[in-house]
C-alpha cells in the first residue's frame, strides 16, 4: 500500500468526507476550529481523523472522529494518520476506548487525568464518559 497519502482536506471535500463517515455508520460532528485530515488510498478516501480547538485563543487541539473504515484497519493506517496530525498540532488531547492505549502510546500519547483538562474540555470528557465509561483521556507534549 505505497499509494497511501495523508493530507489536510479542504472545504470542497466536506460533502466527501461527511459521505465517507455515514458510509461507516460513524456519526461525525464538527464541532470548532476544526483541521480535517484524510487518508487516501487509489483516490479513495479510507481514514480521517478531525482535530478541534474548541477556544480560539487556546492551543490544545482535540482530537476526534478518528477512523479507518472497517476494510482498512490493522494495517498502520491509524498510526500513521495520528503521527501526521501530531506534526503539524503541538498540544493535543484525545478521548479514546482504553483498548486503543497501545496504540496511543506508540505515538507518544500518555494517559492523562481529566482534572488537568480546561473546563471545556473536562465537560466535554464527562459528557461521553456517559456514553463510554471506558474512555481514557491521552495528551500528546502536554
Amino acid at each position: 500500500m505505497n499509494n497511501i497519502v495523508i493530507n489536510k482536506s479542504t472545504n470542497e471535500d466536506k460533502k466527501e468526507l461527511k459521505r465517507f463517515y455515514k458510509t461507516n455508520h460513524y456519526p461525525v460532528s464538527f464541532i470548532g476550529h476544526d483541521h480535517v485530515y484524510k487518508v487516501i488510498y487509489d483516490s479513495k478516501i479510507i481514514g480521517s481523523g478531525i482535530i478541534s480547538y474548541i477556544d480560539k485563543s487556546n492551543d490544545l487541539g482535540l482530537l476526534h472522529a478518528l477512523l479507518i473504515s472497517e476494510e482498512n484497519r490493522g494495517k498502520g493506517h491509524a498510526k500513521r494518520l495520528i503521527q501526521h496530525i501530531s506534526n503539524d498540532h503541538k498540544h493535543i488531547v484525545c478521548f479514546a476506548d482504553k483498548k486503543l492505549k497501545s496504540l496511543y502510546n506508540s505515538v507518544d500519547f500518555y494517559e492523562q487525568q481529566s482534572t488537568n483538562l480546561p473546563d471545556l474540555l473536562k465537560n466535554k470528557y464527562n459528557s461521553y464518559l456517559k456514553k463510554n465509561k471506558s474512555l481514557i483521556v491521552f495528551t500528546h507534549n502536554m
